[in-house]
């Protein structure tokens, strides 16, 4: 095998797991946990919780406008549309790996 080949089995390997493929739904959900920062789970545990963004923002001593970005964030990379789809995909995550 030539090195063309091993870089192009490599980037199937690597599309396959970014595309979450043939993973478990556990996998999958360590694998999006790990893509968030740390102020987007501080976040995203309070989504859970229903909180709005004001609450967010009281509880973790930050203001309003500085909370939207994590949410916003959190959103694209889950693939959601609003907010309740996002709580409901995080709890999930919390259940398969105990956030």
């Amino acid at each position: 095998m030539n090195k063309s080949e091993n870089i192009h089995d490599r980037w199937v390997e690597l599309k396959k797991l970014s595309d979450h493929q043939e993973l478990s739904g556990t996998q999958r959900a360590e694998i999006t946990f790990k893509r968030l920062t740390l102020r987007q789970r501080e976040v995203a545990k309070h989504l859970i919780e229903g909180h709005t963004n004001k609450m967010i923002a009281n509880d973790l001593g930050l203001k309003v406008v500085t909370v939207k970005l994590p949410v916003r964030n959190i959103l694209k990379l889950l693939k959601v549309k609003n907010r309740t789809q996002a709580a409901l995909h995080l709890h999930e995550m919390q259940q398969r790996i105990n956030l």
